[in-house]
């Protein structure tokens, strides 16, 4: 972690200075970057949010087995030669589903908000790398999320800001735009199956092929969901990694501000 007065040198690791700007040798400076953009250390924060992601990654696949589970149950009834399957039937796979559904709304929401936090502290270090590089004030790294449309390019364009700050101009981006691409895949197939599930399992009885349907949508959307998230946490690592490489670097390479001398002691004047 960088020195939080001077930003160029390491700070002790039992606080939040070096050791030069401990001793009062370095007076008070201001951020390097834009306006309000402090460097602050994104691993551990990236660490938090992966292993999240992580946790989503094992609902996923605890839904998958649960949507596996009711694929199987229907495709023995139409082995049996059964037309339809009744609400009755499917009672405890059902079930399952929807506590599978549960898991992955509560490990979803609490790596939103993880992911929101990195989100933010990575733009505001790549302010610090580059003040003038980033095409969208800083409020969008929350709303860009949330608002209709633009929700759906606006965070990569941040991300895209933040990623040529810290990696450097000229960098290959193949992982920045597999991650997005698979995050609008698990937005689109998410709807898809959702959509096709209520269809098919509204009634009290729903036939065998459009129930069969339904829970291979819900296991390919599931799927892929597991394997975003998964990229996902790459990506996290990978851009952490890239600020910390440079933070400390740029550290490294500048030289030591000359220290102000002590000043002479004033000898006693005798009466």
């Amino acid at each position: 972690m960088l020195c939080v007065n001077c930003r160029h040198h390491e700070a002790h690791p039992q606080g939040a200075h070096c050791e030069a700007c401990a001793a009062g040798l370095r007076p008070p400076v201001a951020a390097a970057g834009a306006p309000g953009a402090w460097l602050r250390p994104p691993l551990p924060l990236a660490r938090w949010t992966a292993g999240l992601l992580g946790l989503v990654a094992v609902t996923d696949l605890f839904a998958l087995w649960a949507d596996f589970g009711l694929y199987d149950l229907v495709r023995e009834r139409a082995a049996a030669g059964d037309d339809m399957i009744d609400v009755y039937t499917t009672r405890d796979a059902h079930l399952l589903v929807a506590g599978a559904a549960l898991t992955q709304a509560v490990a979803m929401a609490a790596c939103a908000v993880v992911f929101l936090v990195w989100f933010h502290r990575v733009r505001v270090n790549a302010e610090v790398f580059s003040p003038h590089g980033h095409g969208l004030k800083r409020n969008w790294t929350l709303w860009g999320w949330f608002v209709p449309v633009v929700n759906l390019w606006f965070p990569r364009r941040i991300a895209g800001d933040i990623w040529r700050a810290s990696a450097g101009p000229g960098r290959a981006e193949v992982l920045l735009s597999v991650w997005w691409a698979m995050w609008l895949g698990t937005w689109v197939l998410g709807r898809l199956a959702g959509s096709a599930y209520d269809s098919a399992f509204e009634a009290d009885a729903t036939q065998v092929t459009t129930a069969a349907q339904a829970s291979w949508w819900a296991m390919s959307a599931n799927a892929f969901d597991a394997a975003a998230a998964v990229v996902a946490a790459w990506f996290v690592l990978r851009l952490s990694g890239a600020q910390h490489r440079k933070a400390v670097g740029s550290a490294a390479a500048a030289p030591p501000p000359a220290a102000h001398p002590a000043p002479h002691p004033v000898p006693p004047r005798h009466a």
